[in-house]
């Protein structure tokens, strides 16, 4: 996909400050200045509760944010009395400006996709920073006008090139930037470190300066620019987190292209910043403790790796001001609710919310921290799964156990994909190990909706059988299975008798989902060589009737398709826009690249729902009742 040099911003919604954390969306109340919406989409997005930004002097630590949702990559103004920053108070990141004299943060720059990630010339009469306005993530250029909102509209797109383009930097004399990309990488393989001329031609091409494995990013400059100071990330094959060793920071001279580690080995070093007075700190962790590191060549009596500085403990990628202050990120006072998986915090934050239009109609976006959401027919509950099943009443916002695992899981998740039937009285999911082949034990399980009398619904079948979805009339269900030696789609009715083929076909079909009406079931399929959405009709007896439709032709993933209640569009998740940041140091976000997507079924168009760094999923899309939001 090419990128544009220009976005036409027509702003859809404007949605007036959300309150700090609803754990039910049964009792949400937002203002809105457009017309309540008329549905509502609750996803599975593995996102942090709340990041704040906080100034470290000495020993004293002080919140510079007290916003209730994410704050991040702080860039200091060259006057060192403004930050610059990223916030999610809309739902996605918007820039926003703090007076450190003043001390209250405002937007800078409010759109309806990704700003995000900005550096400051060091006249600061100029901004860069990321975008998703063309698509794909790319490095805009602007004038740095804080009193006027709509001074970034027409900003320059500096990194036309194909790939995905992030953390840009701006050297001293304001000529370049150096920013990575995964240009002509494979997808998800990594990063290289590229700089490119601010003004164009005159200074010559963009050029690739370190093109090591992994992720090679957040690059800051040199006082003399002659060198460029970087972390690489890289993770160990079949394991989440980084490793010492494999993710440090690291130096490369410009001009010839040569490096050295400047962070020990035995370290986990990331997120380096230039010292005011000399050398570099940078961010360092140990176990699940981020601490800041300061590394200085003229101190000859550093230790190896630098010196450990006394700036609090999880507190991570600093920005130093000119007066050696230092500006870090961390978590914030985490909202109330309940815990439903471990690691991810409360279920939902307001300040994560927001309103997308899909053609005529109203969309409110509603994540949770948690995998395969799905809302009760009478929107009081809502269904979760991962290592068991667990309900939530929206209204209270407790949580309680449904199905536990009866032997040590093997896998994650284990407990997974639940799905409603149409009474609310009873639930399928599937029990066993996730991303298992065609022959693991996986079943497809029914389960009271108060957790009694669980039946497994395939003990027919010794092989892979997964992710069920139930029949508006409550009569068969759907799954896909392994039991002919690759993965199918099959019918059952309700009980589990009368399983009968769907698809035959080599490639993987899965992910299936009833129509409102019953007569349809999209699913995931890779029979183009790449998961791709397909659409199969069904008889009124439930027999698959011609081939499938093929819905989606991206170059990326297409997933988890979902229905809208009326049955026009199709919700899915997709890699389509590829990356719009580096792999991080969230241990269970596997896919920092998927965003959602709205497809009307009628003439392909397509909406998109989400601009972040966050991997989203498993969208449920219900109806709203009139004259409630």
């Amino acid at each position: 996909m090419k990128k544009r040099n220009r976005m036409n911003r027509g702003k859809l919604w404007q949605i007036v400050a959300v309150p700090l954390l609803v754990v039910g969306f049964s009792c949400l109340l937002v203002e809105s200045r457009e017309p309540e919406p008329t549905y509502g989409l609750t996803y599975a997005s593995i996102l942090p509760a709340n990041w704040d930004l906080f100034r470290v002097d000495g020993d004293s630590i002080q919140p510079l944010t007290r916003l209730p949702g994410l704050e991040y990559d702080a860039t200091a103004h060259p006057d060192g009395r403004h930050v610059v920053f990223t916030s999610e108070q809309e739902g996605n990141p918007d820039l926003w400006i703090v007076d450190l004299e003043e001390g209250e943060p405002r937007p800078l720059y409010r759109s309806d996709v990704l700003e995000g990630g900005a550096d400051i010339s060091p006249d600061g009469d100029r901004i860069v920073f990321v975008s998703t306005r063309g698509g794909n993530a790319g490095i805009y250029l602007a004038d740095l006008q804080p009193d006027d909102p709509d001074a970034l509209d027409d900003a320059l797109l500096l990194t036309p090139e194909e790939g995905d383009d992030f953390r840009p930097a701006i050297s001293p004399d304001g000529r370049w930037i150096a920013y990575s990309s995964t240009r002509g990488l494979p997808f998800g393989a990594g990063s290289h470190l590229w700089i490119a001329p601010i003004d164009g031609g005159r200074d010559g091409q963009p050029r690739r300066i370190v093109s090591a494995e992994g992720w090679n990013s957040a690059p800051v400059w040199s006082e003399d620019g002659q060198s460029i100071v970087y972390h690489q990330l890289h993770r160990v094959p079949g394991q989440l987190r980084f490793v010492a060793g494999r993710a440090g920071v690291w130096q490369v001279e410009v001009s010839s292209g040569r490096r050295r580690r400047l962070s020990a080995e035995d370290r986990i070093a990331a997120y380096p910043a230039r010292h005011p007075a000399g050398g570099w700190v940078w961010s360092e962790r140990e176990e699940q403790t981020w601490r800041l590191r300061r590394w200085d060549p003229a101190d000859s009596d550093s230790p190896a790796g630098g010196r450990l500085l006394e700036a609090g403990e999880n507190l991570w990628q600093p920005t130093v001001l000119p007066t050696g202050q230092v500006v870090l990120q961390g978590e914030g006072p985490q909202p109330p609710g309940e815990r439903l998986i471990p690691m991810l915090g409360p279920m939902i934050a307001g300040s994560h919310q927001h309103l997308r239009k899909a053609g005529d109609a109203a969309l409110r976006m509603l994540p949770m921290r948690a995998a395969f959401p799905a809302v009760s027919p009478d929107r009081k509950a809502l269904a979760t799964g991962a290592m068991s099943l667990q309900l939530v009443d929206l209204g209270s916002g407790a949580a309680r156990v449904a199905l536990a695992p009866t032997q040590e899981p093997s896998g994650f998740p284990w407990i997974w994909a639940p799905d409603w039937s149409p009474d609310g009285r009873w639930l399928t999911v599937t029990v066993g190990a996730g991303f298992a082949d065609p022959g693991a034990a996986v079943d497809v399980w029914r389960v009271g909706a108060d957790g009694s009398d669980p039946v497994n619904l395939t003990a027919d079948s010794p092989e892979n059988d997964a992710l069920a979805t139930i029949s508006p009339d409550g009569r068969w269900i759907a799954f896909r299975s392994g039991r002919d030696g690759q993965m199918d789609l099959y019918l059952a009715d309700s009980d589990g008798s009368d399983i009968r083929r769907l698809t035959r076909d080599p490639a993987v079909d899965t992910m299936p989902s009833f129509s409102p009406d019953g007569r349809r079931i999209a699913f995931s399929s890779t029979r183009t060589g790449n998961y791709e959405v397909f659409v199969l009709a069904l008889t009124e007896e439930g027999k698959a009737t011609g081939s499938p439709v093929q819905v989606t032709d991206s170059p990326g993933m297409d997933v988890h398709p979902g229905w809208s209640p009326d049955g026009e569009w199709l919700v899915v998740t997709t890699d389509r826009w590829g990356w719009n940041d580096e792999i991080g140091f969230e241990p269970l976000n596997f896919q920092p690249y998927g965003e959602l997507a709205a497809i009307r079924l009628a003439d392909r168009h397509v909406v998109r729902l989400t601009h972040n760094t966050w991997e989203e999923g498993q969208g449920d899309w219900f109806e709203v009742p009139e004259g409630r939001d």
